[in-house]
């Protein structure tokens, strides 16, 4: 296999101190919670005694929440993120700090508690909780208190929407209508409408199988609520889009593809996608895309329009869900490949990164 020659990232100061911000977080969230059951435990005479140490609790409260927003200000200023969902962890995270400063500046002005000083510690709670619902959102996707939850508490849950399926339509002609129609809308409204081709009961092969492979194990990172180096993997319309104003698909050229690029190269590389602790891509499903991009990258072509070889079969046929657990077992545990393969035989192989997103 080619080498490929590591480059060094430039230093980014605003880039450097904004990822502090996932490290600080949790302290203003922790000094507020442990402020608020002091005040609640405070109430018994039995722990009055405990509510000498409000001041130093506000005081360390007010420095964690500046940097703590701060460091939040500079991450966010890099991009990656849905515009929505941050704009409110943002902003109510800004409210948090600056209920917190002004609890530290009502006690110091009364040096005692009263009504007004419960009501704003009342208020930094409430917005504390808003706000870290979107910061996990942010993380996790919007479905990250409902994803795991058990059947009967889902529908009670943020994020929860039940799958909807729709007729397979009846022929490839049908697919390209009317995913151009949903192209259509798409730049009219907005993204949040998906082409008929993304679905996974359609009738195309980008969408029962590329589109699938992508929602398995990217769309976390690249879905609507967050994209990493400004790349959405959430539908065939915003994979066009590709990266910072680059393509990341080049129809008819898998290798000089960045998406396959990164998916092709081995584990150990420093741009293989997804990141080493993340669930991986089968041998069958990077095949899949390498094939899918060889034969144009179409959104709309039907697996029968496509005319794929009995290799190609095989794998789709293979792809039961117990056929892809044994797959990503297989691939974590197999070695790097020899440099000594051949290219028609190892689809990453001569595979070159160029380029990052």
């Amino acid at each position: 296999m080619t080498g490929i020659i590591p480059i060094a990232a430039a230093t980014n100061w605003i880039k450097f101190f904004g990822h502090f911000h996932p490290l600080l977080v949790h302290l203003p969230i922790g000094f507020l919670v442990l402020l608020g059951a002091l005040e609640l435990a405070g109430r018994f005479k039995k722990f009055e005694h405990i509510t000498a140490a409000r001041g130093f609790i506000l005081v360390m409260l007010s420095v964690a929440a500046v940097f703590t927003i701060t460091c939040g200000w500079l991450l966010a200023s890099g991009g990656g993120y849905g515009h929505r969902i941050l704009f409110w962890h943002r902003w109510l995270g800004t409210c948090v700090g600056i209920l917190s400063i002004a609890l530290l500046g009502l006690w110091i002005y009364k040096k005692k508690v009263g009504v007004a000083y419960y009501s704003t510690l009342v208020s930094a709670l409430v917005v504390m909780t808003l706000a870290a619902h979107f910061g996990g959102t942010l993380t996790f996707g919007s479905r990250y208190l409902s994803k795991y939850a058990p059947p009967l508490l889902k529908p009670l849950l943020v994020g929860y929407a039940p799958r909807k399926l729709s007729p397979q339509p009846a022929n490839n002609t049908t697919i390209t209508v009317a995913s151009n129609r949903a192209m259509a809308i798409h730049q009219a409204s907005g993204p949040r409408i998906t082409p008929i081709a993304d679905l996974r009961s359609g009738g195309s092969f980008y969408g029962r199988y590329i589109q699938t492979i992508f929602t398995d194990n990217c769309t976390r990172c690249h879905g609507r609520d967050r994209q990493k180096g400004h790349l959405r993997l959430d539908s065939y319309y915003w994979l066009r889009h590709g990266s910072n104003g680059q393509p990341v698909v080049i129809p008819y050229n898998a290798d000089r593809s960045r998406l396959y690029q990164r998916v092709a190269i081995p584990l150990w590389q420093r741009h293989h996608m997804p990141p080493r602790h993340h669930h991986q891509l089968t041998a069958n499903e990077i095949q899949l895309i390498r094939w899918w991009i060889q034969t144009g990258a179409s959104g709309s072509a039907t697996l029968n329009s496509l005319r794929p070889p009995e290799g190609i079969r095989r794998i789709i046929n293979a792809m039961t869900p117990r056929q892809r657990d044994e797959d990503v077992r297989a691939s974590q545990s197999a070695k790097p490949i020899a440099m000594g393969v051949a290219a028609d035989n190892n689809p990453i192989a001569g595979v070159q990164v160029t380029g990052q997103y």
